[in-house]
């Protein structure tokens, strides 16, 4: 019984440990999505000009912004520190906030073919950055925590395997005194038949 207690605790520190893991994934996810709708938006701007590639990379960038709302909602439902779950509340007004300036910037150049981009470019320049901080420190702690876990069910397990081969060199031993005492008298018990 020991030792299935021992298995299941195990197992169990396995299920947290895949399930932090997860976690940080969904995490990094977030973060990839949010560099690549930055991205998509500096690729609206810088090709601009032309109507059909700007409508592109404006898609792509709707289309990452709603990715990295709903991802940062589906995380901050599934974390359970709340300091992280406040960064990544912190995270989400903020990136809602950036989105709606963003198409503020880019709302004048709608149908306007051959012009620069370079004013807008201008507006929106290092507004990312704070944003981009809260999710960078969530996804930091977030690895902090799986590390943590993960170094203490390395522990964990070592020292279960030692106490398992304590165990196991005690009943060895237990086994070949039990030979050496109890043998030889079963044998002269048995000669005297």
């Amino acid at each position: 019984f020991y030792f299935n207690g021992k298995i299941e605790a195990v197992h169990q520190q396995d299920r947290e440990l895949q399930s932090g893991a997860a976690l940080l994934d969904q995490a990094r996810v977030v973060q990839l999505n949010f560099r690549k709708q930055l991205q998509a938006l500096k690729d609206t701007l810088l090709r601009g000009c032309d109507p059909v590639l700007r409508e592109k990379y404006r898609e792509r960038f709707l289309a990452y912004e709603s990715q990295v709302q709903q991802g940062a909602h589906d995380l901050e439902g599934k974390v359970q520190s709340p300091e992280v779950s406040d960064l990544i509340a912190q995270f989400a007004g903020a990136h809602a906030q950036l989105g709606e300036e963003y198409r503020k910037v880019l709302r004048p150049f709608q149908g306007i073919r051959g012009i620069s981009f370079h004013r807008a470019a201008r507006q929106i320049r290092g507004k990312d950055e704070p944003v981009a901080a809260l999710i960078d420190q969530a996804v930091a702690q977030i690895g902090d925590t799986v590390n943590k876990a993960q170094a203490e069910n390395a522990r964990a397990v070592a020292q279960e395997e030692s106490s398992i081969k304590t165990a196991s060199y005690l009943a060895l031993l237990g086994l070949l005194l039990f030979g050496i005492f109890a043998g030889p008298r079963t044998a002269r018990g048995n000669s005297q038949l």
